[in-house]
């Protein structure tokens, strides 16, 4: 009888035991959820400048970007495109997806919405997530709707990266924009698909000083006037968009200055002035400075607290540069400053006798070098 018993309290352990290890696969699999997030500023860092329609997030200029922590088995982030998607393929949005800083998607955008997996994973994996532009405004921007994850922890989800201590604002042109930079040499003209923020100057040089950045950048424009053969572009201009959103008509307003300040501006415009100046170079040459006066005046008003460096990249240099730094000398502001970018060999070109990626690369980190001095200068 006591044998029995015995048999029958042992029983009853092993259904308990059981039972209790159902309960707890039960109450596991209760514990994964699939969760969505909005790509707001709680739950990304928002690089460069943006736009936002309804609960979208739009990336439109170079190299805008949102960035991220998640952490979960799987997620997947759900990409919008705008009316340039109806472009020729040559015109289309070019992007890029980078997860823990590799790249793993490099695309131009031809879909309305376009759902991609950024990982899939056995157990829980905290994974650094970006989604960046590669191309420039004029040629439209991409939509980030919603980013979705499968989750089997209670930690933080979703996480903004972090900020850097100090952040830059270059404002320019095609070589800001990295016009080209992959294109196989100097007569191939331009798409969106060889031209990749990425390489630009002004990423390398960000990158090097581990500077928070934010991009104006317009190929073709210019200070007094855009690219032309002599004559007057008046309509593409960089002073008459860098107080707005973006140039493209998908995205109207004007940028919040009150809530995005830089601690340095960069300039780098005036190479499309060049063909303009060079038919009156004394004339022209002095509309040159008082509109770049003028300019350095509105950067001014739109961040009063900011240090301003002027300089010129590698086309049409010494004729620009000189006249640049003539305005610098007589806006006569001791946190207004310029530098040279130095000589050197060129290797190859881009397309339309653009820099190339190790030209791009070359002036990234000069320019990074001559940063550095003037930050060790102004930020102690």
């Amino acid at each position: 009888m006591k044998v029995e018993f015995l048999f029958l309290i042992l029983l009853s352990l092993s259904f308990q035991r059981k039972s209790n290890l159902l309960n707890q696969k039960i109450e596991n699999i209760k514990e994964c959820k699939e969760l969505v997030y909005l790509p707001t500023e709680e739950n990304v860092k928002i690089i460069g400048r943006y736009y936002q329609n309804n609960d979208e997030t739009w990336i439109i200029q170079s190299g805008s970007a949102l960035e991220f922590y998640i952490t979960g088995i799987s997620a997947e982030i759900t990409l919008v495109g705008d009316s340039t998607i109806y472009s020729d393929i040559t015109l289309r949005p070019r992007f890029a997806v980078y997860i823990n800083d590799n790249l793993q998607i490099d695309s131009l955008m031809n879909d309305l919405e376009t759902n991609i997996i950024l990982f899939q994973t056995e157990k829980d994996t905290k994974n650094k997530i970006k989604v960046m532009l590669l191309s420039e405004n004029k040629y439209g921007g991409i939509g980030i709707k919603k980013i979705t994850v499968n989750t089997c922890t209670d930690s933080k989800i979703i996480e903004p990266t972090e900020k850097r201590d100090l952040s830059i604002e270059f404002v320019g042109d095609s070589i800001t924009c990295a016009y080209g930079v992959e294109g196989k040499d100097e007569y191939e003209h331009f798409k969106t698909s060889t031209e990749n923020f990425s390489k630009s100057y002004a990423y390398i040089a960000a990158n090097i000083l581990n500077l928070d950045y934010s991009v104006v950048s317009f190929s073709g424009y210019g200070v007094a006037s855009g690219y032309s053969d002599g004559g007057k572009n008046a309509d593409e201009l960089v002073p008459l968009y860098y107080k707005k959103i973006g140039r493209h008509d998908n995205y109207p307003g004007e940028w919040n200055f009150n809530k995005y300040q830089n601690d340095i501006i960069f300039l780098m415009v005036g190479h499309n002035d060049y063909n303009y100046i060079m038919v009156d170079p004394d004339k022209r040459g002095e509309e040159f400075i008082q509109e770049y006066i003028k300019f350095l005046d509105l950067v001014k008003e739109c961040n009063p607290n900011s240090l301003i460096i002027c300089t010129i990249g590698n086309i049409n240099k010494k004729n620009i540069y000189r006249l640049v730094e003539k305005a610098v000398e007589r806006y006569g502001d001791e946190r207004v400053v310029n530098f040279e970018v130095p000589d050197y060999e060129r290797d190859k070109y881009g397309s339309d006798y653009h820099p190339s990626e190790a030209s791009q690369e070359k002036i990234g980190k000069s320019v990074a070098e001559n940063i550095k001095e003037i930050i060790n200068k102004y930020f102690k």
